[in-house]
């Protein structure tokens, strides 16, 4: 989501009716100076005066400006009774991805810095605010796509790099939830290489064992049909090259240390599935 153009025709981000009445509860960062923590408290205003990039009725997300910085503030926001009720002894969605965040840093896996999470509710989960670092486009490897095959000279060189980030944290029992190409972290770096990592925690879960089987061909599927939408929409390849560039995806996770799922059926049921909700198939 950051690192998105502007959400077109959705400038104004509809207010939480729930903002000045609900119960807050706060985390910050323990870098964050009293200045900050003061007005970051008041995050409807700043999201009201955001550049915004999404819009959605469940979330609402944009760039605001502090002191001449610039910041990513996400609502998640609270979409009806049946959501509220579905959301109780949970955290928050803010929560978790703060405390997800931590879980990555453990691990050494660059994340956006999170500055602040705030969850509101009295009675039932309200709405809730997460403000991170901002981090200009091209952050992703989505849209770093084709600088990056470029870089790593062939395509298997590329995945392999992925599956190397994936597989550890599978081995560390860290799930994304969500692994497109989107949501991984693709910083250039001075010497034209890229640093990956990984943003959009709010679905993710931190085992306390290694990742099972199931997770791994999941998440794998989401990885190639992701990079095949990307790859088919910049007519990079053909539908003809579906069945090869899956097996190479699956034998870059082997070759870091996984098995092969190249032959595996429910990886192949996985990525067709993600590929028909793409509408690539």
């Amino acid at each position: 989501m950051q690192g998105a153009a502007p959400a077109e025709n959705k400038s104004v981000a509809a207010a939480n009716p729930l903002w000045r009445s609900c119960c807050k509860h706060y985390v910050f960062a323990d870098t964050l100076s009293d200045e900050l923590r003061g007005a970051f408290r008041d995050a409807e205003r700043l999201l009201a005066g955001a550049d915004l990039i999404k819009n959605s009725r469940s979330t609402t997300a944009g760039i605001f400006s502090l002191n001449g910085k610039k910041y990513f503030i996400k609502r998640s926001n609270a979409t009806g009774w049946f959501e509220r009720l579905r959301r109780c002894g949970r955290l928050s969605r803010a929560e978790r991805n703060w405390k997800m965040a931590a879980e990555l840093q453990k691990i050494g896996v660059r994340t956006p810095e999170v500055y602040m999470a705030l969850a509101t509710g009295k009675f039932l989960p309200g709405a809730c605010y997460l403000i991170t670092e901002n981090l200009e486009p091209p952050m992703n490897i989505a849209q770093n796509l084709v600088e990056m095959l470029n870089f790593y000279r062939q395509p298997e060189a590329l995945f392999k790099e992925i599956c190397r980030l994936a597989f550890k944290l599978h081995e560390n029992g860290f799930l994304h939830g969500d692994l497109k190409l989107s949501n991984f972290l693709a910083l250039r770096q001075a010497d034209g290489s890229f640093e990956l990592g990984l943003f959009d925690l709010d679905g993710s879960v931190k085992l306390s064992c290694k990742a099972s089987e199931f997770k791994r061909i999941k998440e794998l599927a989401r990885m190639a049909s992701s990079y095949l939408h990307c790859a088919l929409y910049q007519n990079l390849v053909g539908k003809e090259d579906i069945a090869s560039i899956l097996r190479q995806w699956a034998e870059a996770y082997q070759a870091v240390g996984g098995r092969d799922y190249s032959e595996n059926p429910q990886y192949l049921r996985r990525a067709e599935k993600f590929l028909k909700v793409y509408n690539r198939l």
